[in-house]
């Protein structure tokens, strides 16, 4: 499914455009005297789109040497929630899928250039 959508997006469509018509996009609610709230998914984009990330996100936080490495990071160094941490690897698999689809070429190629493949260390922070 998520193939399918990302295939009838226009081509022309940067990564940032892909996330926010997903609704995996941050957003504020700046309003009187809650101003100071932590931003949440905006859930504005395709939904089913987010439920077909959702799975292959946990497989992958679990199984995925980098990406668990990624997930980790998100919960204990910066404290996130492990829903929000989950959130986050389903926003660096999207951006996987449409640097594979933007480059035409097999995932190993597109992968080993996207940051999320490559170690985590402090200089990448």
């Amino acid at each position: 499914m998520t193939i399918c959508w990302g295939s009838q997006a226009h081509p022309n469509m940067r990564a940032k455009q892909w996330v926010i018509m997903a609704g995996l996009d941050p957003r504020q609610h700046p309003s009187g005297s809650s101003a100071s709230k932590k931003p949440h998914l905006s859930k504005a984009g395709n939904r089913y789109l987010r439920i077909a990330l959702y799975m292959p996100a946990l497989s992958a936080a679990c199984h995925d040497p980098n990406v668990k490495a990624f997930y980790r990071h998100l919960i204990g160094t910066r404290g996130s929630k492990e829903l929000q941490a989950v959130c986050a690897v389903m926003r660096k698999l999207l951006l996987a899928i449409h640097a594979i689809l933007r480059t035409n070429s097999p995932s190993t190629a597109a992968a080993s250039s996207h940051p999320m493949k490559r170690p985590l260390n402090k200089s990448n922070l």
